[in-house]
């Protein structure tokens, strides 16, 4: 990528055809000091994010490879910073960018045969240049559960993070089980309970690094607390009104916890 791709948004010559770009480096974003996207000429090897509307530019997905490029007013900045500063629809739209990125970065060469893979012209395909094998973005379906017992919440804190936040129960869908085993099994394996009442809620792409969390809410139905050692460092059942530090708003388990909180209010 060229430094001139990266003019700021008021140095650019306004008879030029431009994009929104998520530019991204890892799991950051950059953005300006308002949290903007640039908007810069578009280039061949941009990902299109979503086609141009009558009222809404072209918005395109690219790769930082050099951090000595970035213009001046402008930061990489993580995108789990920024789900709390941005609307559903923005967090949703980054999360496409971000997913499309890491499919074509691992899909260059042909999982059949080896050989080297090239983008579709008018499709999110890798198309093999010898067997014309296709590869497609591949989502993968995690469960996220929310666990109450009486007006008691369950709350993990990871093991494989070393932070002071408590989430919500979650993990991967695995290949032949329905969205509901995977919940019970879940939580089984992670913590040692057994469930009531399953019950979906809502669902919310995660692009770290490819995920659909499918939020679910369940009763306590049983058993006793047992962690699964790798996976959970602490677990317990806090009261609604006396919780430790959550996941932060914008995030799927946030907004879980406050609808099972506020149901619980208007039920009783």
């Amino acid at each position: 990528m060229q430094t001139d791709d990266l003019m700021p948004n008021d140095q650019v010559p306004e008879n030029l055809a431009l994009v929104t770009a998520y530019i991204l480096k890892d799991n950051a974003l950059l953005v300006n000091q308002q949290l903007e996207l640039p908007r810069l000429p578009s280039h061949p090897e941009d990902i299109v994010v979503s086609h141009a509307t009558d009222s809404i530019g072209q918005v395109v997905a690219r790769a930082l490879i050099n951090e000595s490029e970035i213009p001046s007013g402008y930061q990489l900045m993580p995108v789990r910073q920024l789900v709390s500063h941005w609307t559903v629809a923005q967090f949703e739209q980054t999360s496409r960018a971000m997913q499309l990125l890491e499919w074509k970065r691992n899909h260059q060469f042909c999982s059949r045969c080896g050989n080297k893979a090239t983008a579709h012209s008018r499709e999110h395909c890798m198309t093999c240049t010898v067997c014309h094998y296709s590869q497609y973005p591949r989502i993968n379906p995690c469960v996220i559960i929310a666990i109450t017992k009486g007006a008691q919440i369950l709350l993990a804190r990871s093991a494989q993070r070393h932070t002071s936040m408590y989430g919500l129960i979650a993990g991967f869908v695995e290949v032949g089980e329905t969205l509901e085993q995977a919940v019970a099994r879940e939580t089984l394996e992670e913590v040692g309970i057994r469930l009531k009442n399953i019950q979906y809620m809502a669902s919310q792409p995660w692009p770290f690094p490819s995920n659909l969390m499918l939020a679910f809410k369940a009763e306590y139905a049983g058993g006793e607390l047992l962690l699964q050692d790798e996976e959970i460092a602490e677990a317990a059942f806090f009261d609604f009104y006396q919780l430790p530090t959550i996941p932060p708003k914008g995030s799927i388990a946030y907004w879980m916890i406050e609808q099972v909180i506020s149901q619980s209010t208007t039920n009783t």
